[in-house]
Parts: structure tokens; sequence; C-alpha cells
């Protein structure tokens, strides 16, 4: 069996059945860029229908107004006859090169995927030779026309939207999937199933330059420049890779805009704008009210260090979203966490204790009622695998002879430290390697 190049992998089909005067089709070859993805998500059963024109859908729905344009699509407002559900049927003309093409194909292979209450659900797919039809869930409005509408919004209507927009990052980031295009063009307001009044209820969509991560470490990383320019994080623009921190910049972006009326970076050239967004930080005083929770989460999710900026999942447990000032904090990043792992990695000296070492012949002292000495891990640094525990006990007593050669004129002090016993409680003492070596002799 052959396997299909890239132009034949969008247009194979195995079967095809008639029903109803409408070919089903079956076996879509699977987006090589998606097969991690599918390993962690279900692919949802959506239905793909093959028709030769549009027009075979008058008799199912009832067209509609039309609710936006685009560059290579229109979505217009549909009823479904027989249910009388209200949907968006986007349809797209197909582009003549197979580059444009690979972006729809990704936008659909994600969304079926995916399945969020605050990301767009698809319904179905239909397809004719010019033509892709997506039967979308509708959302009546989206946040860009809102903000032109209002163009500034108050803290308790932004907190619930960037809240909703986070529970969607959040959802996409753990399955390894990144935007990469987050604006508010790309935010539609659709309907709250649990409150009717609800104008402001957040729906992701535009999956087109969505990204999956593919490995760990360095290649889970992206090279592509892509994006909307206003919303692009630094890293994107001044280094070979980035992650999927750029979609908290982006969010920290749409945040500042909603509470300022105005984005955070602005230049009347591209190369302006580049340089406001590299080398300078957002006129905070440009939002008028604003709790210092809010400043404090909005701060952090415009750090220009990707490393420091706040993660998706903290945005969801910052006292800003939970309304506990305490949780503000949020969990260490990565390059702190690593400089105190290396701290973690001594030994402290005789007559000192740590979390993992003690000695119960240790001196007492009128602030410390347990009797035990405690000094922090500025001591001298041991090899671990020169340390033997013995399992019969949950914390080993090492009994260590020190011998320290210091030198005059600033020089670096050498410490060298013999491990000549180890003792384990009643049990009979352990004797390590060296201290073999020395009985020998």
């Amino acid at each position: 069996m052959s396997v299909p190049n890239d132009k034949q992998r969008n247009v194979r089909f195995k079967s095809n059945c008639m029903l109803s005067g409408i070919r089903h089709f079956t076996d879509r070859a699977i987006n090589t860029d998606l097969t991690y993805a599918s390993m962690r998500l279900k692919e949802r059963n959506v239905m793909q229908i093959r028709i030769r024109n549009i027009e075979e859908l008058m008799d199912c729905f009832i067209f509609g107004e039309e609710l936006g344009r685009g560059n290579f699509a229109r979505v217009i407002s549909v009823k479904d006859i027989c249910t009388d559900n209200h949907w968006a049927l986007k349809i797209i003309e197909k582009p003549n090169t197979f580059d444009k093409m690979k972006y729809i194909q990704h936008e659909i292979d994600i969304l079926k995927l995916v399945n969020h209450p605050h990301i767009i659900y698809l319904n179905k797919i239909y397809e004719s030779s010019s033509q892709i039809l997506l039967l979308l869930e509708k959302c009546a409005n989206t946040l860009l026309l809102e903000y032109k509408r209002r163009r500034k919004f108050n803290e308790k209507d932004v907190k619930k939207m960037i809240q909703e927009t986070a529970s969607a990052i959040t959802y996409l980031h753990k399955h390894d999937i990144v935007h990469r295009d987050l604006k508010l063009d790309n935010i539609l307001l659709g309907k709250n199933p649990r409150d009717p009044k609800d104008a402001l209820y957040v729906k992701l969509s535009d999956f087109g330059l969505s990204a999956m991560k593919s490995g760990v470490g360095i290649s889970s990383m992206f090279h592509d420049f892509c994006g909307t320019l206003s919303y692009m994080a630094p890293e994107m623009l001044t280094k070979p890779t980035y992650s999927q921190q750029c979609d908290i910049w982006s969010l920290g972006v749409i945040m500042y805009t909603l509470l300022a009326g105005q984005m955070p970076f602005n230049g009347i050239t591209e190369e302006e704008l580049i340089t406001d967004i590299i080398n300078n930080d957002p006129l905070y005083t440009n939002i008028n009210i604003l709790s210092p929770e809010g400043f404090n989460i909005l701060q952090r999710m415009l750090h220009k260090e990707p490393a420091n900026r706040i993660t998706a999942a903290e945005i969801m447990i910052h006292g800003w979203i939970t309304n506990d000032p305490k949780q503000n904090k949020g969990a260490e990043n990565v390059l702190d966490m690593m400089k105190r792992w290396k701290s973690d990695l001594k030994v402290p000296t005789l007559g000192t204790e740590s979390d993992w070492i003690s000695s119960p012949q240790m001196s007492t002292t009128s602030s410390n009622p347990s009797g035990i000495k405690r000094v922090s891990r500025q001591s001298v640094p041991v090899a671990i695998q020169n340390i033997e525990f013995n399992k019969n006990r949950k914390v080993p007593i090492i009994h260590v002879e020190q011998k320290e050669n210091r030198s005059v004129n600033n020089q670096k002090i050498t410490s060298n430290i013999d491990h000549n016993e180890y003792k384990a409680g009643p049990s009979k003492p352990v004797i390590t390697k060296r201290s073999q070596q020395k009985t020998k002799e």
C-alpha cells in the first residue's frame, strides 16, 4: 500500500456511499502534525459529508443573515429545518495552493479534537469541489465588536472574560496545543446555557495558526513567525524559538486593551511597533480603576521573560480570579526552582541538622525546645554517591571527620571530608567502602 503524498493527503477517500442523495466520505488521511495530540485527545465523531454544491443544503437549512466575512471565508446564520437549532455556517473557498489549504485542514483537525465549553464547537463538515463548509456553534457577537462599542470595560467584566479565556488556554496547553493567534477578533461571544442574560460568554475560535508540541525540551519549541504583530510576544520577535507562553502574553495584551481602551504597544510603522514591544513596558497609568491583584496578574502576564511569565494554570488559581489575595504569588518559576534545588544538594557539617540528616548528639538552645541546633544549608558540598542510606531507619546518622586546608591571600577554601563510619541505631554499624580500604591498609 503506497503512502499518499501531501497533495493527495487531503483529497483521498476510501469509501463512498449514497444516503439521501448526499455522498458521505470517511478515512481521511491524518495530519501528521496532530498525531501526538490524537494520542492524548480522542477525536470526536464529526460527520463529514460530500455535496455537489451549496444549493443542496437549502433542503436542510434556512439561510439567514451574514455574520462576518474574511479573505477566504464568510459566515452566515442558518437554521436547521428538522431541529430548529441555529448554527453558523462558515463557507470557505478552497485556495489554489496547498500551503493555504494546509491551514484550513489544520483548523478542522484541531476542532475535531477539542471539546471545551469556552472553545467553539464544530458540528458537521460539508465539502464540494470548490468549497468547504463548517457547521459551527453560533455566536451572535465578537469581543472586537463589543470593544468598539464600549471602548472600556469594568474590572468585573474583564475578570470574567479573562477567567473563561484562561480556562480554554489551560485546556489547550494541557493537551500540548498552542493557539498562537489570540486576539479580540478570535474571541467570540456566545450563549451561556446557564445564564441567558450573560452577553460576555467567551468562545475561542480560529485555530488556523495553532500548533502542537511534538516532543520535550528544545524539540517542543516553535520556530514559525506567525500571528498578529500587536499581540505577538517579544520572544517571537527576538529569539529563534518560543513556547506556549506566547499565548499568555497575548492574553495580557487583551486584558490591558479592555481595561485601558487602547493597545499597550504602539507604533506608526511595524519597526516602531516591534521596538516598543521589545524594549518598553506598557503605561499602566492608562488604566484608571484596577485592584492591586489585577495589576499583579497583568504585570505577570506581560513579563518580557517567558520563564518568569505566569502560566495559564497559575492564572486560574491567582488571587484576582479566586478572590483570595493570599494566592497572588503563585508558583515559583523554573529558574527559581532550579536555584533552590541546587542549594538543597548540600550536606550539613557536624553538629547541625537539615531536613534529611540529623544527629541526637547535638547541643540544645533555649530558642529550640527540641534540643537540636539548626542552621542553613550553606555548608560543605559532598558527592551524593558517597552517602549510604539504611532502609531500616527513616533518618540516617552520619559521623564525619572534616579536614580543612585554608590558604591565605583571599584564596578559595577547600575541604576534604572523610566518611569513616555510618551508624544506624541499634543495628550493627555499616562500614563504607572507604573505611574498608583503611582497615585493609
